[in-house]
């Protein structure tokens, strides 16, 4: 009986027709959740960056390259991982809003401060690459935990920006 019940268990949690709590699945640029978490994620990130003076919100973007990956995992929550290419620059301050942070719900004085790398006239390549790791939990006051921001090649370095750990952070512009 007990071997009938743990073979039912285990088939309803590796049903292929049912998503398993807990499981890794792809994400896309859709998903509201998803924008409104990286939307989230940002606008704390210039708040860090500007409070470490590492950010001038007068003169500087954060430049959006290629959205490279996002993945989404239920947990305690829904933590949401994002692959992107991304950096700071002082040479688009008048160009229009990123259309994907546009369309999230965040603040929306914060909108002016993210731009697509095309229309900068910078090319994704020239971006260096992020991974930056949300968990979303509805029941907090700040629905939005940031556990994690990599530098994954170096290039153009945020994760200092975000810590305040940035010797010379002006020095890493495009």
């Amino acid at each position: 009986m007990k071997c009938i019940l743990l073979c039912l268990l285990l088939g309803a949690v590796y049903s292929e027709e049912e998503k398993v709590v807990g499981g890794v699945e792809a994400d896309d640029e859709h998903d509201p959740q998803a924008l409104n978490a990286l939307n989230g994620f940002f606008i704390k990130f210039i708040d860090h960056a500007t409070d470490n003076h590492c950010f001038d919100q007068e003169k500087e973007r954060i430049v959006i390259g290629n959205l490279e990956k996002i993945t989404k995992q239920v947990v305690a929550g829904e933590k949401f991982e994002f692959l992107l290419r991304a950096g700071v620059s002082d040479k688009c301050a008048d160009v229009a809003t990123h259309p994907l942070l546009e369309a999230a719900n965040g603040d929306g004085e914060y909108n002016k401060f993210f731009v697509k790398a095309e229309d900068c006239g910078i090319d994704s390549s020239e971006l260096g690459e992020h991974k930056i790791s949300i968990v979303w939990q509805q029941w907090k006051d700040d629905h939005y935990n940031y556990p994690k921001l990599e530098d994954v090649d170096g290039k153009h370095p945020l994760e200092g920006l975000w810590t305040g750990e940035a010797n010379g952070c002006r020095d890493h512009r495009i």
